[in-house]
């Protein structure tokens, strides 16, 4: 077979305090364009209480999880969000609304003065806007212990759509949960000797050892008419039954599990508290035209602090082919050829954040070259790669991205 270089020119539009950021899926045949719509790096001192609340919209409890959702226990520092689940026994005061009947009668419960009582405390944030259609990225390290349950999804009440762009569990290292949720189905009914039931869509991945440590980056791709899941660019979960027509919040943190409930089993002897689940950026991508002329913008920081090198070693080529589970030939279209780039300039600093994802990468290079024709070269590795652009002069560049056969020059202007 002959390969035949594909040329596609990739712009970036100025997008205001979020720059000129973008992504693009690129297939043998045609290349989707993204704009970033909303971001945090969480790279201050305090969450951005302007994109997010503390706890869920309706309650800070979750009765069924003996919990709490505290300030206290959501955290921003050295670039991450970190997500604190405690175990303290608390009493607090609920609303109506807040108080499950049926749970408090069925465990026997008694308030002490008014007040019910809460085995742990937690953090998780909430978006203050809602979202219709996108590609939604975490880049996370998971926690561990036994019945530590961290979340990355998508709410829309109406009364309870959800996407589930994974869940996890401490004590299952190798394996990401993802899922939705609809009281219609979601058109996913199968026919029975009874008559037509719900057939399940959820379901535990098994992603060998890439989770285990370090940090690691899902995906998920939301559209009118399917949704597709990615961890690390490949892609581990594809749903086409139905679409979901509705806005929805966005939410990441960490829950606590119980025995003989959702996601069992419970916290062990061994699981340590205080349990961290940390998080390095949210981003959430919005599909747009792909010939847009304006040029990056990149404007240098005179005073801008360092960036935390990438720490996502699990992102690294692997030139080990892993074995395919059963729910992944059974669930996913194969899409191999997909490869996925994405690049922003990184808050503070002087650096682009160049993300590269796909099965099918082998080799990756970047070169960066002036109008006076002085050239940079970098050699890309699949996943994070920094760019330092201190030394360049302001002025007119060209970044020529090479990925395998496929060419993406991009036009920056240094200012």
């Amino acid at each position: 077979m002959i390969l035949r270089s594909v040329t596609i020119i990739m712009f970036f539009m100025q997008l205001g305090c979020l720059n000129a950021q973008s992504l693009w899926q690129v297939y043998p045949d045609k290349t989707e364009r993204y704009q970033l719509e909303f971001n945090d790096d969480f790279n201050d001192n305090a969450i951005d209480l302007e994109k997010w609340r503390v706890g869920l919209p309706w309650s800070r409890i979750v009765m069924t999880q003996d919990i709490i959702y505290v300030d206290q226990n959501v955290k921003e520092e050295n670039g991450l969000a970190k997500f604190y689940i405690d175990r303290k026994d608390t009493l607090v005061t609920l609303n109506g609304w807040e108080v499950d009947s049926n749970y408090v009668r069925k465990n026997k419960i008694t308030p002490v003065d008014g007040k019910y009582p809460l085995k742990y405390t937690g953090g998780l944030i909430w978006s203050k806007r809602d979202f219709q259609y996108g590609y939604f990225e975490v880049k996370f390290k998971a926690a561990k212990g036994q019945g530590i349950w961290p979340a990355f999804w998508l709410y829309g009440g109406n009364p309870n759509y959800e996407i589930d762009f994974f869940e996890l569990k401490g004590e299952k290292e190798k394996q990401v949960h993802v899922d939705v949720h609809c009281p219609d189905g979601c058109g996913n009914f199968k026919e029975g000797p009874f008559g037509y039931y719900r057939k399940g869509f959820g379901q535990w991945i098994d992603v060998k050892d890439e989770i285990k440590d370090g940090f690691n980056v899902l995906a998920g791709e939301w559209t009118e008419k399917y949704i597709k899941w990615f961890l690390n660019g490949k892609l581990i979960a594809y749903f086409d039954k139905a679409p979901f027509n509705l806005k929805m919040g966005l939410t990441s943190g960490t829950g606590i599990a119980k025995d003989k409930a959702a996601f069992a089993p419970g916290p062990d002897k061994n699981t340590p508290f205080p349990n961290e689940f940390a998080v390095d950026y949210i981003n959430v991508w919005t599909k747009t035209e792909v010939n847009k002329t304006s040029p990056l913008i990149f404007t240098k920081k005179t005073e801008g602090r360092s960036a935390l090198k990438p720490q996502t070693e699990a992102l690294q080529m692997n030139k080990t082919k892993k074995k395919k589970t059963k729910y992944y030939k059974k669930q996913v279209k194969p899409h191999a050829e997909l490869m996925t780039v994405s690049i922003k300039q990184m808050e503070y600093t002087n650096n682009l954040l160049l993300n590269v994802f796909g099965e099918s990468v082998s080799t990756a290079t970047a070169n960066l070259t002036s109008s006076k024709g002085k050239a940079t070269s970098f050699v890309l590795i699949k996943g994070e790669n920094l760019l330092d652009l201190s030394g360049v002069e302001p002025g007119e560049y060209v970044l020529e991205i090479k990925l395998n056969d496929k060419i993406l020059n991009e036009t920056i202007l240094v200012k």
